[in-house]
Parts: structure tokens; C-alpha cells; sequence
């Protein structure tokens, strides 16, 4: 596909158990995955076969859609802190090293969903001290958030990601941003 760009949203369902990727500007435009790189794999396949059957169809359809909004800095923070975690976290996992109130945070990783950028899936919990138990007896549901992109894409995406660590951190380039948040995921792991 040339660099037509178009909004990817991903997420995971329960009734599929895996993710869907949709197209929103392509109406009936979606596929499967068991990873959410898979399902944009997929989608990109098929975002191909929906144009090239759009045109022998003559069907209009919409160019591309617009740039990506630029990213405030509180998304920036969150998905930095996703990054030095691995790409995938918790709430909890990103209050420790954010210092943000869960509450700003939910706001933000919702806004981060909206956007294609995060995907977020839900896993029941068993209470402590059981083994196992029934699906409804389950206590909790716990939400974890996985980066849809991997770090060279969202840079290339968000250049203000780079600017953001250059000007808070005095980070120099992408490599030396990839140490620092190597640092910070090496200090999450020892407990400091």
C-alpha cells in the first residue's frame, strides 16, 4: 500500500478471544489477530482488497484520513512509561513510575484507546487464595494496555514524542531515549 494512512483501531474481544482490527473510513473493513500485531497485519491486508474491490466496484471511498492530532504532554509521559515497561502495563504498573492519580491516568490511556495508539484488554482475577474458580465468581477485572506500535513507528507518527524527551530530559536522540527508558524499565524490575 503507498502512504495512504487510514485509522486503525484495535481491540480485543472476548466472544472472538483475540483482537479486531477495524477501519472505520472503510466501512466492513476489519480482521482478526491473536496478537494485536497480527490483527494490524491483517488489517493491512485487508485495507488493500477493500480498495482494490472499492474501485473494479466503483465505489467512492475516502483518500486517507487527516494527520494524526499532536499528543499533550501527559499522553507523551504515559506512553513513554508504556514504552520502559515493555509496551504493555497495568494502572498500578504506570501510577509507581508516572506519579499520576489513577483518575488522570484512566482519562489519558482512554484517551490513548480513541486515539488507535493503545489497545486494552480486560483479565479476571481470582480472589486470593483460590486456585480457580468459576468465570462468575471471578472478583475483579483487570485492564492492561498494549501499544498498538512499535517505538520507530509511534516516533515517526509523533514527532513531538522525541522533542518532549529532548526538552524534558535532555535526550540528545532516539537511541539515547531507548537507554533512558531501558534505565527506567532495569529500576522497575529491582523494585526501585
Amino acid at each position: 500500500m503507498d502512504e495512504v494512512k487510514y485509522t486503525i483501531k484495535i481491540f480485543y474481544s472476548e466472544e472472538d478471544e483475540g483482537y479486531i482490527a477495524v477501519v472505520p473510513e472503510l466501512p466492513g473493513c476489519s480482521a482478526f489477530g491473536e496478537t494485536p500485531e497480527e490483527a494490524l497485519k491483517e488489517v493491512k491486508v485487508a485495507i488493500e482488497l477493500w480498495i482494490e474491490a472499492a474501485k473494479k466496484e466503483g465505489i467512492s471511498f475516502p483518500i486517507c484520513n487527516p494527520s494524526p492530532t499532536k499528543l499533550k504532554k501527559g499522553e507523551i509521559y504515559t506512553i513513554l512509561g508504556l514504552v520502559a515497561l515493555g509496551g504493555k502495563a497495568k494502572i498500578s504498573d504506570l501510577i509507581k513510575i508516572l506519579k499520576y492519580s489513577k483518575r488522570y491516568i484512566r482519562k489519558i490511556l482512554k484517551n490513548l484507546v480513541e486515539k488507535g495508539i493503545i489497545v486494552s484488554s480486560e483479565k479476571s482475577v481470582l480472589p486470593v487464595g483460590f486456585s480457580s474458580l468459576d468465570k462468575t465468581e471471578r472478583k475483579t477485572k483487570e485492564k492492561t494496555y498494549t501499544l498498538q506500535l512499535g517505538f520507530d513507528e509511534l516516533l515517526d507518527m509523533y514527532p513531538e514524542i522525541l522533542e518532549l524527551a529532548m526538552r524534558d530530559f535532555g535526550i540528545k536522540n532516539k537511541k539515547e531515549l531507548l537507554e533512558y527508558l531501558e534505565g527506567i524499565r532495569n529500576a522497575v524490575r529491582k523494585g526501585g
